[in-house]
């Protein structure tokens, strides 16, 4: 089942950074203010897979470790090799560990501050704009995103149900990055719908090239 887990975690960071890719080209595409906070959402959705994937493997290699270990001492007929938790015994554990202890908290402090720094980002861009979606973009780029929601939705259902049944801790957080970025990208595609459909209040036109292509 541990194996189920990972595999599970890695198509959902394979299909996150696929679809944040696909979406920030899209963006440029656009031209899209709401493209590119779905953009930058979908970015940092990918490290919170990744971080999520690379701790299951850490727990798996862990598993593994004490799987050789007591074989080993079965073999022997030791049981002392238990008594001590050893660097040299355990090193798995203590990757493990020194990355829940360092690394773990550290990420929670970066992706804060890089959430900070993308909303900081997109409202000095936004001030500087002088129009929005290019009408004559809108219909694929609706499509798009339409489908980015779709995908991004039924792999974060399943990934939450799994992690719920399961109780695995670890697949809950990039899953619950997938189903916010399934609502965060059909959100987008409804403003674009509306630049579409000439809502009232939406600006379409030409402006400056986004902020994400700027960069």
């Amino acid at each position: 089942m541990e194996h189920n887990i990972q595999k599970n975690g890695l198509v959902n960071l394979v299909a996150a950074v696929m679809i944040s890719i696909a979406a920030f080209v899209v963006t440029c595409y656009v031209n899209s203010l709401a493209g590119q906070a779905c953009s930058i959402f979908l970015g940092l959705g990918v490290l919170v897979v990744f971080t999520g994937w690379f701790q299951m493997r850490l727990e798996e290699n862990e598993r593994l470790e004490k799987l050789e270990v007591e074989e080993l001492a079965r073999a022997r007929g030791e049981t002392t090799l238990f008594a001590t938790k050893d660097a040299e015994v355990f090193p798995a554990q203590q990757a493990r560990e020194q990355f829940e202890k360092f690394i773990v908290p550290g990420f929670g402090v970066l992706l804060f501050l890089l959430e900070a720094g993308g909303a900081w980002l997109l409202w000095r861009w936004i001030s500087k704009t002088t129009g929005g979606v290019v009408p004559d973009r809108a219909m694929a780029s609706l499509s798009l995103f339409g489908i980015f929601a779709l995908l991004l939705f039924l792999l974060g259902r399943f990934s939450v149900t799994i992690a719920r049944l399961e109780n695995h801790r670890l697949l809950r957080p990039g899953a619950s990055f997938l189903l916010a970025g399934a609502y965060v990208c059909f959100v987008t595609a409804l403003g674009i719908a509306g630049v579409k459909a000439d809502f009232p209040g939406l600006i379409s036109g030409s402006r400056a090239p986004c902020v994400c292509c700027s960069v």
